[in-house]
């Protein structure tokens, strides 16, 4: 009885031990998180000279970076479309397009993965990054990528209602038949609308001729 009891307290011990170093644990993993999002990584990052390393992966799959592996000479290679960070493991010196500089730590190969600075990557390509100290989180806000206005065709032949963009706004021009070619010109106070001799002009406009063209005026 006394053997089963002394059996029963080492277990109980065991799984108090083991359950105070899996807390402790938890507690000092370094989070991510892009844009208030976390990050799951299967390879937990680790602090170095007090910068964050992340495995290649974190760049590639979740800050949308296009990462090259150079086994040869053992580069790293992280770019998009107008930046290129050109890393070695186990050496400072960095190249960032074409620009040599140096960091305060090097990538590494750990556990079979390749770990590069977070930081040193991220802010090179315009993000934020920001650290945590009560959650040991490492916050980066992700820079928005451009985008660009989509241009309206100003030749249509199928609709008789033409949308037409200017410089502070918009206006429906209504004609009779479709609008084949359009033309712009803005003075003060007036947008002339010059289309093509077919179009028959809508009522109440006021004609005018200007280069042996037919025109119509939006006051």
């Amino acid at each position: 009885m006394k053997n089963f009891k002394k059996a029963s307290m080492a277990v109980l011990l065991s799984c108090v031990i083991v359950g105070n170093v899996v807390d402790a644990q938890s507690k000092d993993d370094i989070k991510i998180e892009i844009n208030g999002k976390e990050v799951v990584s299967d390879v937990a990052p680790f602090i170095d000279n007090d910068r964050t390393l992340v495995p290649i992966r974190v760049i590639s799959e979740n800050l949308g970076y296009h990462v090259d592996w150079n086994n040869q000479n053992r580069k790293v290679v992280v770019k998009n479309s107008d930046k290129s960070i050109e890393l070695i493991i186990g050496d400072k010196n960095v190249n960032v397009n074409g620009n040599k500089s140096v960091i305060d730590v090097a990538p590494v190969i750990k556990d079979e993965r390749t770990f590069v600075p977070l930081r040193f990557i991220a802010e090179n390509f315009d993000n934020n990054v920001n650290w945590d100290n009560n959650t040991r989180t490492v916050k980066i806000d992700k820079k928005e990528s451009k985008k660009v206005a989509s241009i309206v065709n100003t030749k249509d032949t199928n609709n008789n209602k033409k949308k037409i963009p200017t410089l502070n706004n918009t206006f429906t021009p209504i004609t009779s038949k479709p609008i084949v070619e359009t033309k712009i010109i803005r003075e003060p106070q007036i947008i002339y609308v010059y289309r093509d001799k077919e179009t028959t002009p809508s009522k109440n406009t006021t004609q005018k001729k200007r280069n042996k063209a037919n025109h119509q005026a939006y006051s």
